[in-house]
Formats: C-alpha cells, structure tokens, sequence
C-alpha cells in the first residue's frame, strides 16, 4: 500500500502571511493571491527585527542638543534589542506604502522624540538616519524630513564602513 502526499505551499504561504497581517491589525479583506504576498513582504521589510545590536556613528556626527534625550533613549532601545517599530513612520504598517529611501538603500529613518503616545513615539522633524545589520546599528546623519533624496546619505556609509555594503549595492 503506498501513501500520497499533497502539498500546497503557495496556500499555506497565503495563510501565514495573512495570519501575520492580521496580527499585525492590518487589513486584509481587500487582498488575495500575490497581493497579500506583497502586502506582507512590503510590511516585513519595513519592520526591524528585534535584537541587541552596538550602535556606530558616522564620524561628524552631531545631534542637536534639543535630541540629544531622544538619541540616548533610542540608543538604549537598540542596545537592548527593543522593538523599534515606535520610531518608525506611521506608515510602516500600511501595505500600499513603499519607503524608497529603505527598498532602495537599506537606511531607515527613526524620530528621536521621547514620549509614546499612540503606539509610536512623538513625531520629531529631525530624523535618525539608520542602516542595521545583524550587528550593528550605523548611525549615519541627523536630518530634516525630506532629506531621503540626498545622496551624501549614501557616501556616509561608504566613507564609514565600505565593508558593511560590499556586495550589497
């Protein structure tokens, strides 16, 4: 007597990715096949994975004294291995979003503020310009919002630590 076995993967696939969707409070009743798929590897990526890293500054790093708490905290967070998804844009659980400077670049944009207020820390127009490996948290620049299009964010890393892109780009 033998015994078949079928798999589905693309439906168990689908399940999981709407299972973490809906954990995550997102809506998905509008979404089937590879929309969810998207959806859910467009979320992903825009989460930080949770693990204690050590924190690199670019060398000319400055803070602005009125963030210099906000830094602190966020570096605490990071060194500790939080969930960081507090500092990130509101938009991070919202599927139809593409952050192009992240999908492009890899470097996340944090707010420094101080208090949580709403799930997510106070907004802030001066924003951490952060790229993360499994390691390290490589602190690249402070900025305004809007800054996502300046290519000197780039050459930061690459003046700082050519080794951490190297095959990346």
């Amino acid at each position: 007597m033998s015994v078949k076995f079928e798999f589905d993967f693309y439906s168990d696939w689908l399940f999981f990715a709407k299972g973490e969707l809906d954990n995550a409070k997102i809506d998905t009743s509008n979404l089937i096949g590879d929309q969810l798929s998207l959806a859910y590897l467009n979320v992903r990526k825009k989460l930080i994975t949770p693990m204690a890293r050590n924190v690199l500054k670019s060398r000319g790093f400055f803070c602005p004294p009125d963030h210099i708490n906000g830094l602190r905290k966020l570096e605490q967070e990071i060194e500790a291995g939080s969930d960081l998804t507090p500092y990130l844009s509101k938009s991070v659980l919202n599927p139809n979003f593409h952050d192009d400077l992240l999908n492009h670049w890899g470097i996340y944009h944090l707010h420094l503020g101080e208090v949580l207020k709403n799930e997510f820390i106070t907004r802030t127009g001066s924003l951490l310009y952060v790229r993360f490996d499994d390691k390290n948290a490589y602190f690249l620049d402070i900025r305004e919002h809007g800054a996502w299009a300046q290519q000197d964010i780039i050459q930061i890393i690459h003046d700082n630590w050519p080794h951490s892109i190297s095959g990346n780009l």
